[in-house]
């Protein structure tokens, strides 16, 4: 299961992408379409308020998850810095090679 937190609010926020594994390959796409943002296993981004698709793959498994960044984020005081964390659950995968988690 994926976990997703935030607090603060702005109109640009700062968004921590991480996958368990810390080898997944990461690829986060914008509402038009467009790739916003690619890596392995942790991506860090300021994104604008919106709609984005989060593809994560590994060894032929792969997951989709849509993230919506918020205009305006709770907050717990003025001086909180806008942020959402999304944390990813490693994927299972078949291998022929003895890794663990596959």
């Amino acid at each position: 299961m994926s976990t997703f937190s935030s607090s603060g609010f702005s109109s640009a926020v700062e968004v921590q992408i991480s996958s368990d594994d810390g080898a997944s390959e990461l690829s986060l796409v914008n509402a038009a379409y467009n790739v916003v943002g690619q890596g392995i296993g942790e991506l860090n981004l300021a994104l604008t308020p919106g709609m984005y698709q989060l593809r994560q793959s590994i060894g032929g498994a792969e997951a989709i998850l849509d993230i919506e960044v918020p205009s305006e984020l709770s907050s717990f005081g003025e001086a909180a810095a806008p942020h959402i964390a999304v944390k990813l659950d490693a994927l299972k995968f078949a291998s022929p090679a003895p890794i663990v988690g596959s």
